[in-house]
């Protein structure tokens, strides 16, 4: 199998051989490739590959933070529990942050990889503007999920 550079390079030639008879002096092509499992965009110009825009899931920035747990129970909500605060239903994935806007994509890698979760609800305002609440179907993994102290990388 090709490594993902030669591969692309091999694409841009292609594109090139197409479009040759309709070059400029500034060409704009745009080549896709994983790299290291991100997607990244290129521009050629004047022969070389330079990147020109963050991709999502590149990471922005990186904050400190505890991670907690919830589930969709009156304890540990509203009085509509399966609503968040963006009013979508709950689902996997979701989390709660006083500190981050809601639509914001981050990553706990230390925890959950490569998986990407959405701010998509509110904590109480008791709690720290640091903290993380990842929501759970099951109350019982919610509890035992704990209080992890750790950092977010906040996507693109």
């Amino acid at each position: 199998m090709l490594k993902p550079k030669i591969l692309a390079k091999f694409t841009l030639f292609l594109i090139l051989a197409v479009l040759a008879p309709k070059l400029t002096s500034e060409i704009e092509a745009s080549i896709f490739f994983v790299n290291h499992f991100e997607l990244q965009k290129f521009f050629f110009k004047d022969h070389y590959l330079l990147p020109i825009t963050p991709w999502p899931g590149s990471v922005k920035q990186k904050i400190e933070v505890l991670v907690t747990a919830y589930s969709s129970t009156i304890e540990e909500t509203d009085e509509n529990p399966f609503l968040t605060a963006d009013e979508s239903s709950v689902k996997e994935g979701i989390v709660a942050s006083n500190l981050l806007e809601i639509g914001t994509k981050i990553r706990i890698p230390e925890i959950f990889g490569e998986k990407i979760f959405i701010v998509k609800d509110r904590m109480n305002k008791k709690k720290g503007k640091y903290q993380i609440d990842v929501w759970f179907e099951d109350q019982k993994k919610a509890l035992e999920f704990g209080v992890k102290k750790t950092y977010i990388e906040i996507l693109e």
